[in-house]
């Protein structure tokens, strides 16, 4: 029920967006390499580090399902796995089915936090078909089986080794905390360093896939010390958002002050548990890679740090600390937490979740606030029985799914602009395989239904994380494009373009027989219209 609540009503599935700009295009290539030649962004496949690409270009190519019904299903079932793994998780640390469930309650609405990386996404990828895995792989660290946690930890590094790196240095911190408690308490600590030893070569051992295709793959262009000049430039114009905290707006650092301390709060005057140390110790750990993070990108820049991304553990911090606010939640229900403490907390807690738009805000707070109710209404006045405080705002979600359905326009297929996927669609039908599009830089995800090569677009600039070499060639294309400099003035330098300016993008793609230009509706073309629709119009430059 919660799989189907995320899908259809809090975080309405996704296809052809953000992400899937880069990921579709990849695994449609790996599933037939004739297509997108001499594509720039495609030829960064080399630097992707994950089998995620080739087993889903393998299943696409033995499969009779379009690409669109194998993401579907799979985001569907991973989903259901996510809210399981997560339900697992919350009640190994808790003991208490109650507070896992009003837990996943929690974790329903996605949102964006510190390093703008999703809780919960609307789309298929990496990290999403990986997040259950680790999830389990913390569940498995409270129990101490530190053979599973870290092996679970290696086998997510093949799918997705950033997140996989957090969960291991989360594991690996409550690991030295775990050996330090049995020290200090003089207890024998011979047969948990083992199995902690153990459980780091199992990890190495089922990482060991992954790590075969960063080694047999060329070196990108990526020293590991002080970056190339400009690289920085680029990094902070297009994806600062992930990178250099001081860039950040303060009232998310506000936001997500307000979560922690109401998570304090709930939980203040509770004896903590030998689990609730771990979790601390991997909150320390997420704290040390911030710090980190923050050191190396905005004082003493270095590439590799910044490359790790260390405010991207955040997320997992996060999620925990949902858990313990489930538990605060549930003991006020059950009146060992006073009410107007624990509604305190929770009103400081909710702009956390305050990175998503008004409409789905307004409908987590009113399921908060039929949760809340519920607890303290129902469960601690009259008496209702526990499961209440989710099955009644869990029903409440699932009744505006309809709602949300017809609002977001659900659909599997590409949910980018109608005529800017008509565009797509005629070029997959009227043109052959080997032709090249240029099109505007702030229309993004061409690629993904038109499976043609496009010469630049905003998008492409994420790719100069894992290749430095990549950061100034794309920044050149983008000026060929018309930028100015400006994000947000990309389509109006394009609009100025001539005929001689498309020439020369299109003399730079050698490996395609044609190339045509996707200009806007309102644009003087300079040359014949081969079709146009109520936004768009192509004409052939080569």
């Amino acid at each position: 029920m919660l799989a189907l609540a995320s899908v259809f009503s809090a975080n309405p599935y996704a296809y052809g967006l953000d992400n899937h700009f880069i990921t579709l295009p990849f695994i449609l290539e790996k599933a037939n390499p004739e297509l997108y030649p001499g594509d720039w962004v495609l030829a960064e496949i080399q630097y992707f580090y994950t089998w995620f690409l080739d087993g889903m270009g393998a299943l696409l190519r033995h499969s009779t399902l379009p690409l669109e019904w194998i993401v579907f299903a799979l985001h569907v079932l991973f989903s259901f796995l996510t809210f399981w793994a997560f339900y697992h998780l919350a009640k190994v640390l808790t003991d208490c089915r109650n507070m896992a469930a009003v837990a996943c309650l929690l974790l329903l609405f996605g949102t964006k936090t510190i390093g703008y990386v999703g809780t919960l996404e609307s789309h298929l990828m990496e990290r999403t078909i990986v997040l259950p895995l680790e999830l389990l792989a913390l569940a498995w660290m409270l129990k101490r089986r530190w053979v599973a946690a870290f092996a679970a930890t290696g086998l997510a590094f093949c799918i997705h080794p950033l997140s996989s790196f957090y969960i291991g240095a989360m594991i690996g911190a409550a690991a030295l905390y775990s050996l330090y408690s049995l020290r200090k308490e003089q207890l024998n600590f011979s047969p948990e360093l083992k199995q902690v030893a153990l459980g780091i070569a199992a990890g190495a051992l089922f990482a060991l896939p992954g790590l075969y295709l960063k080694f047999s793959a060329p070196e990108p262009l990526m020293p590991a010390g002080t970056p190339l000049p400009g690289w920085l430039d680029i990094l902070a114009l297009r994806s600062s958002y992930h990178v250099f905290p001081f860039e950040w707006p303060w009232h998310g650092w506000l936001r997500a002050a307000g979560f922690w301390i109401g998570v304090y709060l709930l939980n203040r005057s509770l004896a903590f548990t030998q689990r609730d140390r771990l979790v601390m110790a991997t909150w320390a750990a997420v704290g040390i890679m911030a710090v980190l993070g923050t050191v190396f990108s905005q004082f003493i820049p270095l590439s590799l740090p910044i490359q790790f991304q260390f405010f991207r553990s955040y997320p997992f911090a996060f999620l925990l600390g949902m858990v313990f606010m489930a538990r605060g939640i549930v003991l006020a229900a059950r009146g060992q937490i006073p009410i107007f403490q624990a509604l305190l907390a929770v009103i400081l807690a909710a702009p956390a979740w305050a990175e998503m738009d008004l409409l789905k805000y307004l409908a987590m707070l009113m399921t908060w606030a039929l949760m809340l109710g519920a607890a303290w209404y129902g469960v601690r006045r009259k008496n209702w029985p526990k499961s209440t405080m989710v099955s009644l705002p869990l029903l409440f979600v699932l009744m505006l799914a309809p709602l949300s359905i017809y609002l977001k326009g659900f659909s599997i297929y590409n949910q980018q602009e109608p005529e800017w996927v008509a565009v797509q669609h005629w070029a997959r039908e009227q043109t052959p395989l080997d032709a090249a599009f240029i099109v505007p830089p702030n229309r993004r995800g061409f690629r993904v239904d038109s499976h043609r090569t496009v010469f630049v677009d905003w998008n492409d600039g994420t790719q100069n994380f894992f290749n430095q070499a990549f950061g100034p060639a794309w920044l050149e294309r983008m000026n060929m494009a018309g930028f100015n400099g400006n994000p947000d003035d990309m389509g109006i330098g394009y609009r100025a373009l001539e005929a001689e300016a498309f020439g020369r993008m299109a003399a730079i793609l050698e490996a395609n027989s044609q190339v045509y230009a996707v200009l806007f509706r309102d644009q003087p073309a300079p040359g014949p219209v081969l079709f146009e629709n109520a936004h768009y119009q192509v004409f052939r430059v080569r």
